[in-house]
């Protein structure tokens, strides 16, 4: 009667805790799949470089099909927020700086135009240079020196082409065909001990006249012609400076209406005679 018992326990014991192996190909990746019961316990792969089976069993490390919620403690802030305020301040009182930088430099364009352009000119140009200009830079950051010194380098160049468009109007209106002005006197001087001196003192007249780029005078009987390129407007004198192969050419402002033309003078090429055509009205 015991040895039954016996034998009916250790029949119970290997049906309760026996073991079913299976083994399976995996196609997708390549590799003999191990299971216990239904739960892979391992797997292998073969190594082409050696030519050997490797085997991997998953019991001996922790299970990665296992979801596990891990604790990682308490949410730390590693922001230093005293510094990020510092840098904040610090880049807007350089941005403050710079747009500051790039206004002294468009006042200073100006300033350099205010004595070589008329007012009207030089108001153009400074709607044309915000309009055509500032409007359509792209948006920069302006407490990098990089882009500040970029936009100032735009401005200045679009400072640049409108003068000259804007002199080129000038030098178109200057240069309209214009009636023959007849001349009253003429007065030379030299550049006499750092002074100019008069030596001549001419009232036999003649005529001018402007046409397509030249000035064309006439003293006595003998017409000249001089080709100009228009400089600057001197806005003391109120006279339109010119460069030609000759010398300089200076004309009162009244010469782009036309009429009311006062005075014109000559200038050698090395200023050191000028020739005062005073006109008759």
């Amino acid at each position: 009667m015991k040895n039954i018992f016996l034998y009916a326990l250790l029949f119970c014991s290997v049906f309760c805790f026996s073991q079913n192996y299976t083994e399976r190909y995996n196609e997708g990746l390549e590799r003999y799949e191990y299971f216990n019961n239904g739960v892979m316990i391992g797997y292998k792969t073969y190594q082409s470089y050696n030519q050997t089976w490797k085997y991997t069993d998953l019991t001996a490390q922790p299970n990665p099909y296992t979801n596990k919620s891990l604790d990682y403690g308490k949410t730390i802030n590693t922001q230093d927020v005293d510094l990020q305020g510092r840098t904040a301040t610090l880049k807007q009182q350089k941005y403050n700086t710079n747009k500051e930088k790039i206004q002294n430099y468009m006042d200073h364009i100006y300033d350099g135009l205010q004595d070589k352009l008329p007012r009207e000119t030089l108001n153009t140009m400074k709607s044309r240079l915000y309009n055509e200009v500032c409007l359509k830079l792209p948006r920069l950051d302006f407490s990098i020196d990089s882009n500040t010194n970029y936009a100032c380098q735009m401005i200045l160049d679009g400072a640049y082409k409108i003068r000259n468009e804007e002199i080129d109007k000038l030098a178109s209106l200057i240069n309209d065909p214009k009636e023959t002005i007849a001349i009253d006197y003429i007065v030379e001087y030299s550049f006499i001990n750092n002074d100019w001196k008069t030596v001549n003192y001419d009232t036999t007249g003649g005529e001018v006249t402007f046409e397509d780029n030249h000035i064309l005078f006439k003293r006595g009987s003998a017409w000249k012609d001089r080709k100009l390129t228009l400089k600057y407007f001197n806005t003391k004198e109120k006279m339109y400076i010119y460069d030609s192969e000759f010398g300089e050419v200076h004309t009162d402002e009244t010469v782009i209406s036309g009429s009311n033309i006062s005075k014109i003078i000559f200038y050698d090429k090395d200023k050191s005679n000028k020739y005062c055509y005073f006109l008759k009205h």
